[in-house]
């Protein structure tokens, strides 16, 4: 079984929930262009789980804003 990588565009759940029942692990990560690496990643996603970008890598932080530039709460 393969483990799968996913990142550079939103993961759709539906896309996440074929992946997770077919693949040995599916790893959602995430970063901007600027850092051309990920900064993030959230895994292992099972069947049924909400995708998000994850948690920050080691020896990282991260700051999502809102449309104002204002931090945004966690999840």
């Amino acid at each position: 079984r393969v483990r799968v990588l996913v990142g550079g565009e939103a993961l759709p759940s539906d896309l996440a929930d074929r992946l997770t029942t077919t693949a040995a692990s599916v790893v959602n990560v995430y970063g901007p262009t600027e850092t051309t690496i990920w900064s993030t990643a959230a895994h292992p996603l099972t069947p049924g789980d909400a995708v998000t970008i994850g948690r920050p890598l080691d020896n990282t932080q991260v700051y999502v804003l809102d449309q104002h530039l204002q931090p945004v709460p966690a999840g």
